[in-house]
């Protein structure tokens, strides 16, 4: 039968000497379709939109007008600076949406595709009320294929592909390919109530990408870790940023659960 999934999509990230933050709050609707009677084949059309606020701390800075020349050639940091900004907090609304294929191979190989629009509404982010800055919309490209290697491993493979396009869909010469290999481990054979998964991933001149996670029944925790091998990676030492993943499925689910424990396949977030 066809479904309706929503969910939420929550995001809080600081970074940098000024605490640069992010942070989203994202809700998003789903609606699939079955195109077949007789195997799990699935289109989904879904649409995810909310608010964004991105701040930060001047007084955390250091601006260049702010060192004068000491007489033994030293510099030393003046306590003000005439750099002086409009506002050091903006709000936006951002909007999304995307289109999936879900289907299986012989029952037991999950894969999928899709593409996704990003940043529908081009929101305003400029700190300065003289130079706005305004989001490109980025399309997004993926696949993913999960295939059993025996009766409790699984190997998962899957590629994403982003690009930037400004007014009229112009392309900006803005773009990126992560692909990701990983090994998923079902330790009681058969329930998937405890799987264990790890590997890497791949970001095209930017980081290796360590992987692991482990899920438990409706609970899964991820941990990645970003090693830095672009233009700056002396610079930083090769040193990235952790990222942690929370997820719980089926928190609204009005179904019987044994008909299908979800409608696309379980590929590692």
């Amino acid at each position: 039968d066809d479904n309706l999934t929503v969910g939420l999509q929550l995001l809080r990230d600081v970074a940098g000497t000024s605490q640069f933050s992010t942070t989203q709050i994202m809700p998003a609707i789903n609606y699939s379709l079955p195109l077949s009677s007789e195997r799990n084949s699935y289109l989904s059309l879904a649409f995810m939109g909310g608010s964004m606020q991105q701040r930060f701390d001047p007084s955390k800075l250091v601006f260049n007008d702010q060192f004068v020349a000491g007489s033994n050639g030293s510099y030393s940091v003046l306590p003000y600076t005439s750099q002086v900004f409009n506002k050091t907090s903006v709000n936006y609304f951002d909007l999304s949406t995307g289109l999936s294929y879900n289907g299986v191979i012989k029952e037991d190989i999950d894969y999928f595709a899709g593409v996704g629009l990003f940043h529908i509404t081009k929101p305003k982010v400029g700190f300065f009320e003289s130079n706005t800055i305004v989001l490109n919309r980025k399309l997004a490209l993926n696949a993913g294929l999960s295939a059993p290697t025996s009766e409790t491993d699984r190997f998962i493979f899957y590629a994403d592909y982003f690009k930037q396009f400004a007014e009229h869909f112009t392309p900006v010469k803005i773009s990126t390919l992560q692909v990701g290999a990983m090994f998923s481990r079902d330790l009681f054979a058969g329930g998937g109530e405890q799987t264990i998964t790890g590997g890497i991933l791949y970001r095209m001149n930017d980081a290796i990408i360590p992987v692991i996670q482990f899920q438990q029944s409706k609970f899964m925790i991820g941990l990645s870790y970003d090693i830095n091998i672009d233009k700056l990676a002396v610079a930083a030492q090769h040193r990235g940023g952790f990222e942690l993943v929370l997820s719980y499925r089926d928190f609204l689910n009005s179904r019987q659960s044994e008909r299908r424990q979800t409608l696309c396949p379980r590929f590692p977030m």
